[in-house]
């Protein structure tokens, strides 16, 4: 790895670099070296550049740059430079790709292998693939079926709560 890599991994930060392939493991306290030794392997047969956000996982990238964690800031910067988003399955880095336009890669956590408490990482893949809003891997070659696809931008259009017109309404009324 060169010094670039070595100042993303000391310093956790980045500035004005174009990541074409990001993956997260989110910040759950659980290993997903699963997730982090599958894209170093799929970083070796891209010519993209991969980033990994490696979180508390064990396994150190060999192949693809990486970072333990990103702040919130660089953590958007990141999905909205980047080409393609791989998610763990985590809510937050979901709906953060959704609201930045991204149809991300959800890699979900198994409880088989101790990787979280349930398998709700697998449902919530499940739904949110059947409304096109992300696609859904569990291993390599799923992953790469998923980057032949060109199409990893969504228009969603956020829904007001019913909430929000009776609100309106009492304020116009004033």
């Amino acid at each position: 790895m060169g010094i670039f890599s070595q100042i993303i991994r000391q310093k956790g930060r980045i500035l004005g670099v174009f990541i074409l392939i990001f993956a997260t493991v989110g910040t759950s306290k659980h290993d997903f070296s699963r997730m982090v030794k599958t894209i170093d392997e799929l970083s070796k047969k891209v010519e993209e550049m991969v980033l990994i956000q490696i979180g508390h996982s064990k396994h150190i990238p060999q192949n693809a740059m990486y970072v333990k964690f990103l702040n919130p800031v660089d953590f958007e910067k990141t999905i909205k430079k980047a080409r393609v988003v791989i998610i763990s399955g985590g809510s937050s880095s979901l709906f953060k790709c959704v609201d930045n336009g991204k149809k991300p890669i959800i890699f979900p956590r198994l409880k088989k292998y101790g990787e979280h408490i349930d398998n709700h990482q697998v449902q919530l893949g499940k739904g949110v693939s059947k409304e096109g809003l992300a696609f859904v891997a569990n291993n390599l070659e799923e992953l790469e079926g998923c980057l032949k696809s060109k199409n990893f931008s969504i228009v969603y259009k956020k829904q007001r709560s019913p909430i929000y017109d009776e609100i309106k309404k009492f304020i116009e009324n004033l």
